[in-house]
């Protein structure tokens, strides 16, 4: 038995009331009437107190009424066997999915560590009662804000980590603040470079990979893949050599970073074949990183200047589409919304000028720049966490039955169950028989000075 209120036990206190009002109760005066008093003077009788109890057992029963009043507030539980079983069974998933530069790198099959996160990461959120799914370059800063959201659940819960596990990813101190009843998990996806294999330093055009040993420090220049490379750019025949020209311009001005292949992101110019239909199949944004990105591209100030001195022929504004960026006479130059391209869910830019405008380079930057890894020191370590390190960190999601009381009570208490529902009908019944009582008491105190 567990009590998911205890604060209400201070309710029995009020039990005290009860004994006042049968204490400072009065009493009527019985009238005695004596032949030999027939000449005295008529008084008026007093009601008299008694410092003794009256009537016990209507005492009784109101102190009973308090008291169970007071425990139905306290919310008590009776954890049985099957109600742990039940609780067992549900369990709250947190997955943290890595999306740092590092986690891009392309695998021997073709996908990145990023794309085999997320098909994992569906595939574990499914497992469980409820989930959440974080995708954050730094998973170590997202620890507290899962075992936060895990201390609403109810039941059992759990924090999957899915990562590379470069050193400084994930330490102890973040993990400190996950609660011990709170299950962890580490699935190591992709791979780390290893001292001898390389860092990789990355420029507007080309990625260097630069091997040190004792002997030589050698360097090899590869073609690099940008996040510009990877935006659709969607413009007529006639002007496709400009829109490439504006991809080039953009990659000079921006210098943009490895893309993230989560992020999917086209820009559609006046003309193209594909605008009928996009305009068509539009919608408002829905993830969370559409909004970043379309936060992001407004604040842009060299769109915003590119912007203001285009002269813009088609000015209407029709639902889902938004508008980032206007002419100085307010008229529509970029806008945005959802919408399938080549059968993907992206974010779709209209641009309403020519490829050829400087607002069209200034537009491609700023959408790279915002759908690029962010990449810090951390991500040029070559060395990750060992496997023995990560099995000290994994611990299974604690059971109800396996814990303390404190444990039964958050459990219970988030899965909103109760007893008191049976104390309430006992109160409703002592309800009763006091209305009964107290009727038969009056009955007689009339017929007694009657």
């Amino acid at each position: 038995m567990i009590w998911q209120n205890s604060w209400a036990f201070g309710g029995l206190l009020c039990l005290v009331l009860p004994l006042l009002i049968h204490l400072l109760s009065r009493k009527r005066a019985v009238l005695q009437k004596f032949p030999s008093l027939r000449f005295l003077n008529v008084t008026r009788l007093l009601p008299t107190r008694s410092p003794n109890l009256s009537d016990i057992p209507l005492l009784l029963v109101r102190l009973a009424i308090l008291a169970a009043a007071v425990l139905a507030l306290a919310q008590p539980l009776w954890v049985s066997a099957a109600r742990k079983e039940s609780l067992n069974a549900s369990l709250a998933r947190v997955i943290v999915v890595d999306t740092s530069r590092s986690m891009h790198a392309p695998l021997p099959g073709g996908k990145t560590a990023v794309d085999s996160a997320l098909a994992l990461a569906t595939a574990l959120a499914a497992e469980a009662s409820t989930s959440v799914i974080v995708q954050t370059g730094t998973p170590s800063s997202a620890l507290a804000g899962a075992a936060a959201w895990l201390s609403t659940q109810g039941g059992r819960g759990d924090v999957v980590v899915l990562s590379d596990f470069q050193v400084g990813a994930v330490d102890s101190v973040a993990l400190a603040s996950i609660p011990a009843h709170v299950g962890v998990r580490a699935i190591r996806l992709g791979s780390v470079p290893s001292s001898n294999s390389g860092i990789v330093l990355r420029t507007a055009r080309t990625n260097v990979t630069v091997v040190v040993d004792s002997a030589r420090t050698s360097a090899e220049w590869t073609p690099a893949t940008s996040a510009t490379s990877s935006i659709v750019l969607l413009a007529p025949p006639a002007d496709r050599a400009k829109a490439d020209a504006a991809r080039e311009a953009a990659i000079m001005v921006a210098s943009p970073g490895v893309p993230d292949t989560a992020k999917r992101v086209a820009v559609v110019f006046p003309g193209a074949a594909e605008m009928p239909a996009l305009v068509q199949s539009a919608k408002a944004p829905t993830a969370t990183w559409m909004a970043q990105v379309m936060l992001h591209v407004r604040a842009n100030t060299m769109l915003a200047s590119t912007a203001a001195d285009e002269a813009v022929q088609d000015t209407t504004v029709a639902p889902p589409f938004a508008v980032l960026a206007r002419s100085l006479s307010g008229a529509p130059v970029v806008l945005v919304a959802e919408a399938a391209v080549n059968g993907n869910r992206s974010l779709l830019f209209v641009q309403r000028t020519s490829p050829s405008a400087l607002s069209a380079a200034a537009l491609i930057a700023a959408i790279s720049t915002s759908i690029a890894v962010s990449s810090d020191a951390s991500e040029h370590e070559t060395a990750a966490l060992p496997d023995e390190v990560l099995k000290q960190f994994e611990r299974a999601p604690q059971l109800v039955s396996d814990g303390s009381l404190e444990i039964e009570h958050r459990a219970t208490a988030q899965s909103g169950l109760s007893d008191g529902r049976w104390l309430w009908v006992l109160v409703l019944l002592l309800l009763g028989v006091e209305t009964v009582m107290r009727r038969k008491a009056q009955q007689t105190a009339m017929l007694e000075t009657t």
